[in-house]
């Protein structure tokens, strides 16, 4: 009965979404929030519930390009269209490489690698003031009080039989490691079913919000909600993404002062000493405060720096040295090294076969091999090249400080997918926010040209 009132509101949302496209990016927001909760509230968990959000994903697309062609608008090209292109050719013809086992695991890496990437125009277009994006950009950051409210709560009844409260059946509930007096570190999700997905969306709501604060008048909700964000991040349990918020936090105090001071003189160089002092007295404060009241939370996480000496980095260093024993040029097959492969038989038996990765670039050079990797570090690459020079242009602090978190997340997460864990750029949550706000970035400057 719940499945088909389920079934019932997305055909009457469908007819609205078809309608209005703008509806459907806001709905593929709500979604992000109530789709695992949903899930993990059904018997079994059944991951077919991930094709609603992909059904109102298409109707969405159908929807906007529907749009362009009646109005006969002529279709945004983005900058870097170009490597875009290279890559997209060389997955879909990838996708037919006689080393893979089946065309099944194509299909999941296209959805991994290309079903996101029309969030780009969409972010391009939805929004036609300055204004409209950053009362957008505001109430995301706004559900960091939710959410964190939601995680507390969850820490507390975390071995209760609420459900609601637990991870999915097939994630990892808790980090154990035997060198901290703990022992045990739980993973806290908040409405996420894995905390992973919990830490990188807080991430990016740390940095959204330190760029939209300096807009919006002292708006006293919003840094409150910038705080939960990273406090989201800390009782999450992801060492990396605590580690890398800290380091998002110092490139965008560095980064909005060396675009705000253009020229190179005593001022200058007076404000980036004074703004890297106060970084650093600010993560002092905050790394002793961590450690002195989230106890076992945050203890792992500020040893994770440790861990990562002693473990992850030569981790890394023998994952990629055993690639290269089974290089080719065409690599495996788009897909076989993707998320998903647990829920198809083959894909248990493909990995009884053969090995899978943990980091990115070990991912990337055995499904797409020596061609696909070039392609694809190509494309970020020039994708890299392209914002910075749009962050150049832009006169406006509070749409550059926008563009700026968009950068440093982009860049943060291309180095959390390319050496620690490659699941980063194979989940719904994350590529939906990258793709969307990559979009939003490059229209900045026609938001800024409307101002006058």
């Amino acid at each position: 009965m719940a499945m088909f009132l389920m079934v019932v509101c997305l055909v009457i949302l469908s007819v609205f979404v078809l309608y209005r496209w703008r509806l459907g990016v806001v709905l593929v927001f709500i979604w992000l929030f109530i789709g695992d909760m949903i899930r993990k509230i059904i018997p079994g968990q059944p991951p077919e519930i991930m094709l609603i959000g992909d059904t109102l994903l298409f109707l969405t697309y159908l929807s906007f390009f529907a749009m362009i062609v009646i109005k006969n608008k002529k279709l945004w090209k983005p900058p870097f269209i170009s490597t875009l292109l290279l890559l997209l050719a060389f997955i879909l013809i990838n996708v037919l490489n006689p080393n893979s086992p089946g065309l099944v695991f194509g299909i999941i890496g296209i959805r991994s690698y290309l079903w996101y990437v029309p969030l780009l125009f969409l972010g391009y277009y939805m929004f036609a003031s300055e204004d409209k994006l950053l009362k957008f950009c505001r109430i995301l950051v706004y559900t960091t009080i939710p959410l964190f409210t939601f995680a507390i709560i969850q820490y507390i009844f975390y071995d209760s039989n609420f459900v609601i409260f637990r991870p999915f059946e097939i994630g990892h509930q808790i980090h154990s490691f035997g060198w901290i007096e703990t022992g045990a570190v739980k993973r806290i999700t908040a409405l996420w079913g894995e905390a992973q997905r919990y830490a990188t969306f807080s991430m990016f709501l740390f940095f959204l919000g330190m760029a939209t604060y300096s807009a919006s008048k002292k708006n006293k909700i919003l840094l409150l909600s910038t705080i939960y964000a990273f406090l989201g991040v800390v009782i999450s349990s992801s060492r990396v993404t605590f580690i890398l918020s800290i380091v998002g936090f110092i490139m965008f105090s560095l980064l909005t002062s060396i675009i705000n001071m253009r020229k190179l003189s005593f001022l200058f160089i007076a404000r980036l000493i004074k703004v890297s002092l106060l970084v650093s007295l600010v993560i002092t404060i905050g790394l002793l405060t961590i450690y002195k009241f989230f106890g076992g939370v945050g203890l792992f996480q500020i040893s994770a720096f440790h861990f990562a000496l002693e473990e992850r980095i030569p981790w890394f260093l023998q994952e990629f040295s055993n690639i290269f024993s089974e290089l080719n040029c065409w690599g495996y097959g788009t897909g076989t090294a993707s998320q998903g492969l647990q829920y198809i038989q083959v894909g248990r038996e493909w990995g009884a076969a053969y090995r899978f990765f943990e980091s990115g670039i070990s991912k990337i050079l055995f499904e797409l091999g020596i061609l696909g990797f070039i392609f694809f570090y190509l494309l970020w690459g020039h994708l890299l090249y392209r914002i910075r020079k749009e962050l150049k242009i832009l006169n406006s602090s509070s749409l550059r400080n926008i563009g700026v978190s968009v950068y440093i997340f982009l860049i943060l997460v291309l180095i959390r997918f390319s050496f620690i864990h490659h699941e980063i750029l194979g989940e719904t949550t994350t590529l939906v926010t990258l793709w969307f706000f990559i979009g939003v970035m490059f229209n900045l400057k026609n938001l800024e040209s409307m101002r006058h």
